[in-house]
């Protein structure tokens, strides 16, 4: 019932690469519901420089926060392939959760997730672990497999901008976990060959002895 009247209340849209779905600033707060395709979350320092902050897919919602809170846009959405996703106003987002039980449940579990996530993000920022960070991220590329679609592919700026690190740091962090037989590097792809050790040094960030 909650996806019938998801679709019965959104509008397909398609997004071409470089396409922004939001805009940070933006007093707007239209929701997204991504069917196919890769967004980045990115947001802009006061001194020009620019942070992805994470990276949806199938199945994610974007938008919902400035939703839920009534105020502008706190980072930009930008299509990375292109994306196909259904549009729902602010209004009807909220009327929706309020209504249906099951909806309020899964938005509450995102919520509680991207928590997670940044409390994780800051701890390992607050630790200077540029080992462990990088890791973290190599986990959530790799876990991308399982959406049945092409995973993205991420430059090495990229992937040192997501995790927060240099990139001389994130370079000496790929050659360290290369070294350890934990990843190696193939056409531009970082390929996980060791998924256990990998998220040990996400949660640790060192490699076991």
């Amino acid at each position: 019932m909650a996806a019938e009247e998801i679709r019965a209340r959104t509008v397909y849209q398609v997004f071409r690469t470089g396409d922004s779905l939001t805009g940070e600033g933006e007093d707007t707060h239209r929701v997204f519901f991504i069917q196919s395709g890769w967004v980045s979350v990115i947001q802009h320092s006061t001194v020009g420089a620019t942070r992805i902050l994470a990276v949806r897919g199938p199945g994610d919602v974007v938008g919902e926060l400035a939703s839920l809170s009534e105020r502008p846009r706190s980072a930009t959405v930008r299509a990375r392939s292109t994306v196909e996703a259904r549009g729902m106003s602010g209004e009807a987002f909220i009327d929706l959760a309020e209504r249906t039980p099951s909806i309020a449940r899964a938005l509450f579990r995102i919520l509680a997730d991207r928590l997670h996530d940044a409390d994780r993000h800051r701890t390992q920022l607050h630790g200077s672990v540029a080992l462990g960070a990088v890791a973290d991220k190599l986990l959530e590329i790799h876990s991308y497999a399982d959406s049945g679609q092409d995973r993205p592919v991420f430059t090495q700026e990229e992937i040192a901008c997501w995790a927060g690190v240099s990139v001389p740091a994130l370079a000496r962090s790929l050659r360290t976990l290369r070294e350890a037989g934990v990843i190696r590097s193939a056409r531009q792809r970082i390929l996980v060959l060791d998924e256990k050790s990998l998220r040990e040094v996400a949660q640790n960030g060192r490699v076991a002895d």
